[in-house]
């Protein structure tokens, strides 16, 4: 990328939500104009290279940093393209990837990932791109409400249920696990 987009904080309730430009979307980073339906595996991929890189977001900033944006267009390109072979070759039973799915496919770099509180949408939403909202632990109902609402604007959906999965990395010190 040649320079980072500027983002657009809202404060919904407990929820921090960062909006990207409307062509900050796993539908056009990396010359696309066509539709994506990798956004499973992005967000697996945004998971695991926040890990790596030790990226955090901390609880009420303002501003991403640098490495979280790069990390997202990165993954996003990363996650097309592995999306991209998988249906070229028949491996996908359907267009979208379960997470179990997703987790396969992106192999050995997501080896310890359980479960992971932000939520990545790298779809465009009308005016905007992706988005990355975040809340702390106990309000995870806020942030779940939000994201209803974010349905029933941008795509008039009204799913009577949704699943939202939250990963964490595992880390293993002196042979036990911890969360990490």
């Amino acid at each position: 990328m040649n320079s980072l987009p500027e983002t657009v904080t809202e404060i919904w309730g407990d929820v921090i939500i960062w909006w990207f430009p409307r062509d900050f979307s796993q539908s056009r980073i990396g010359d696309k104009c066509t539709g994506s339906n990798a956004c499973t595996l992005i967000a697996l991929l945004v998971a695991h290279q926040c890990y790596k890189d030790n990226i955090n977001i901390s609880p009420g900033e303002q501003r991403l940093s640098s490495h979280i944006i790069t990390a997202l267009a990165e993954s996003i390109m990363e996650g097309n393209e592995i999306h991209r072979q998988l249906l070229q070759k028949g491996n996908l039973q359907y267009l979208n990837m379960t997470v179990p799915e997703a987790m396969a496919a992106a192999k050995s770099k997501i080896k310890f990932i359980t479960e992971w509180v932000t939520l990545i949408d790298t779809h465009q939403h009308l005016n905007h791109g992706a988005v990355i909202a975040q809340v702390e632990t106990p309000n995870l109902e806020a942030l779940c409400a939000w994201y209803a609402v974010l349905l029933r604007k941008c795509y008039a959906a009204r799913p009577e249920c949704y699943e939202l999965s939250f990963l964490y990395f595992k880390s293993y010190e002196a042979g036990e696990m911890t969360a990490g």
